[in-house]
């Protein structure tokens, strides 16, 4: 696992095209108003695209994309659906 692209951090001004694929945005990061939980959910979209290969539909609460059990629910897809739920109280509260 590599992490590449920090040029956003070098930016004098905020440019949200350069900011990162929406794709991989929480909600309220749209709007300006980030906060822990907001990573948490970038990091469900790239837990997403790691486990499929493909971006995430932005703006969605993603489940991994495999057949599933309704009765007993893949733990992978518990994760995701936590991580990057629309709503930011129901996010996990930390990475750990």
């Amino acid at each position: 696992l590599v992490l590449i692209d920090f040029a956003v951090a070098s930016l004098d001004e905020f440019d949200q095209e350069a900011a990162g694929k929406i794709a991989y945005m929480a909600p309220e990061q749209i709007n300006c108003k980030s906060s822990p939980q907001s990573d948490i959910y970038a990091l469900g979209a790239c837990l997403y695209f790691m486990l499929s290969g493909q971006d995430p539909v932005p703006l969605t609460q993603m489940h991994y994309p495999a057949e599933q059990n309704k009765s007993d629910p893949d733990p992978i897809s518990m994760i995701l659906a936590s991580a990057c739920s629309q709503s930011i109280n129901e996010r996990y509260k930390n990475a750990g």
